[in-house]
């Protein structure tokens, strides 16, 4: 009997240590379509750091990894016409946005800015800032970014 109950154990065991479970960023398996390309965000930041009140939609590529440590906290997102640095604050962003994955930035309450000719979308920057901040937590990113199924 107690070899019987052994063997169940260990059959049960097998199937419940097998259990792999992380969260994906929201994916967007439809066409997904933007209302203003990235060069017309860069001409439209020039000057500071602005936050954005109106709904403007970008999509892009993403085209940067962060897996060989030569982007820290950040991804480059680029259509045809430009690129943008999303300051992501988060790691790992190789496994949730990998090279080539269309995204869908929604950019309604971000903070976008012209930096070393770079322009950069962040959240709005605290009152002692005047530079876009990191968002910092996957929930916020969410919000904003919406990933493609290609």
């Amino acid at each position: 009997m107690l070899h019987k109950l052994s063997l169940l154990l260990l059959v049960v065991a097998t199937f419940c240590s097998c259990y792999d479970h992380h969260d994906e960023p929201p994916i967007n398996g439809g066409t997904m379509s933007g209302n203003c390309d990235i060069s017309q965000l860069y001409q439209l930041c020039q000057g500071g750091c602005h936050t954005i009140s109106s709904d403007i939609v970008c999509v892009g590529r993403v085209t940067s990894s962060d897996s060989e440590g030569n982007f820290y906290r950040s991804m480059f997102v680029e259509d045809s016409t430009a690129a943008v640095e999303i300051l992501l604050g988060t790691y790992n962003i190789e496994a949730q946005y990998p090279v080539g994955v269309v995204v869908e930035l929604h950019l309604k309450g971000c903070a976008v800015m012209v930096k070393e000719e770079i322009l950069q979308v962040g959240l709005p920057p605290q009152s002692f800032d005047t530079a876009p901040r990191e968002f910092e937590s996957q929930v916020v990113i969410d919000r904003y970014i919406i990933r493609g199924s290609s």
